[in-house]
């Protein structure tokens, strides 16, 4: 996990008067309330999509950290982590929380998210399928949006008319991109290998170059991308990528490679990026949000399957996780067979207290 990055100073202080600060941690799956007593300092609220956020106090980032540690080795999957400023997290100026830790479980439905900080979102490749769920994420959470897409594309758009900024051009032209992402908290890329003249790297440079320091870079790109080489890849994506790769590029429509070069730079940047890493994407009702795993292997994703509209979902999540910054999370549904089958199990409470 990497070390939490300051919350911007117009989003609200997150530093509570005793010195803590106040985190929300999400996990997979509802928590059964026996844990509540060997968490101490912190509640938790069961949510909707299936998942259990811990809310409270920690005084810095060994004890974030601590936490964070126990969980796994609980086989817990983390679903994201964050800061919560002062103004959004319901607490007195005392530090106090308005209700002890861990007195009670709740049910919390998508309007508790109304008091979250807003920000202003660029999302780059907008009219796409993809894109257009991010845009409605995006709006749904209350942030400013600017979108970016082909002029051709401008009408696809058109469900959002009124409600968006669009920046019409090609993803790649760097003037396009710089006038985009001026003023932006976040940008959100949609990494598209199209034809064969570097067009994912354009458009990735771009954003390297021109977003404001600080800003939280989310990047979409499939498997095959790897960052650090250990990845165990099933043989159907090897033969895929093996073979649509000569063959899309022979027929100058797509380049892999130019993915794989994006997302170097990437990785290779100072930034405040992730590469979110989908598997193969579906049509469908929302199914909540993805879990996921640092590499394709882990017998969590071997269902190699996403809604398409929870892989928008999980791109919009990540610009408020800290705990996503400069991770390549591969990722899968969060109600496929192999995420549920290794889901963690409810453990009794003594074992998270260890």
């Amino acid at each position: 996990m990497k070390e939490a990055q300051p919350v911007d100073a117009r989003h609200g202080s997150t530093r509570r008067r005793d010195g803590s600060e106040l985190h929300e941690i999400r996990v997979q799956g509802h928590l059964d309330e026996r844990w509540a007593d060997s968490v101490a300092g912190l509640r938790f609220t069961h949510e909707r999509d299936g998942t259990t956020t811990l809310t409270g106090p920690l005084a810095d980032q060994a004890a974030l950290h601590g936490l964070l540690n126990r969980v796994r080795d609980l086989n817990l999957p983390i679903v994201s982590v964050r800061r919560v400023p002062r103004d959004e997290g319901g607490h007195d100026d005392a530090g106090d929380p308005p209700e002890r830790a861990g007195s009670r479980s709740e049910a919390r439905s998508d309007d508790d998210h109304v008091g979250r900080h807003t920000m202003k979102v660029c999302i780059v490749g907008a009219s796409g399928k993809l894109g257009r769920y991010m845009v409605g994420h995006a709006l749904d959470r209350g942030h400013e949006v600017v979108g970016v897409c082909r002029e051709a594309s401008v009408a696809k758009l058109d469900r959002f008319k009124g409600r968006i900024t669009i920046v019409p051009g090609p993803t790649d032209d760097r003037g396009v991109i710089k006038r985009a992402v001026s003023g932006c908290d976040a940008v959100l890329v949609v990494l598209v290998p199209r034809g064969v003249h570097g067009y994912s790297t354009g458009t990735a440079q771009a954003v390297l170059d021109y977003a404001r320091p600080g800003a939280r870079l989310v990047f979409s790109s499939g498997w095959h991308i790897t960052r650090d080489g250990r990845d165990v890849y099933p043989w159907k994506l090897k033969a895929i990528v093996k073979l649509f790769g000569p063959l899309a590029r022979l027929a100058r429509f797509a380049d892999l490679d130019d993915q794989v070069e994006a997302c170097r730079r990437v990785f290779a940047s100072d930034t405040r990026w992730t590469v979110v890493r989908g598997s193969d994407l579906e049509e469908g009702e929302s199914q909540g949000l993805p879990v996921w795993s640092r590499h394709v292997g882990d017998p969590i994703l071997a269902s190699n399957r996403t809604r398409r509209v929870d892989f928008a979902l999980f791109m919009v999540a990540a610009i408020e996780d800290d705990g996503l910054i400069r991770e390549a999370p591969a990722i899968v549904g969060c109600r496929t067979p192999s995420a549920l089958a290794h889901a963690a199990p409810a453990a009794p409470a003594e074992a998270l207290s260890r």
